[in-house]
């Protein structure tokens, strides 16, 4: 694994846990409307440090995951034929996927 690899990780990790979620604003309010604003604080920094170990964790299993199947890719040309093909298929998919939706979107709202 390259340096970029882990900074990107903690980068991502870093900036999810610090970014502002509705859930934890409403349980900030909440908190702050019912005069308990010490115990609303350490919620909302629960649910963000919560949230950045998560993505963490997530975020170390896919950098050591990508490692093994590149390890194993290099040592086979079928899976190196498909390990070029399936983002092309993935990201194929999910904008046939948003396409599809949008269009089913926009039929009920122009729809008489």
């Amino acid at each position: 694994m390259g340096a970029t690899s882990h900074n990107g990780a903690a980068d991502t990790t870093t900036t999810t846990g610090l970014l502002p979620s509705p859930s934890a604003f409403l349980v900030l309010l909440a908190g702050l409307l019912s005069g308990r604003a010490g115990t609303a604080l350490a919620m909302v920094g629960a649910f963000g440090a919560g949230m950045a170990l998560t993505l963490a964790g997530v975020g170390l299993a896919v950098l050591k995951g990508r490692d093994a199947l590149l390890t194993r890719v290099s040592g086979s040309t079928g899976l190196r034929a498909w390990a070029l093909r399936v983002p092309v298929i993935a990201a194929s998919s999910v904008v046939a996927g948003g396409t599809v939706a949008s269009v089913l979107a926009a039929g009920r709202v122009l729809a008489p």
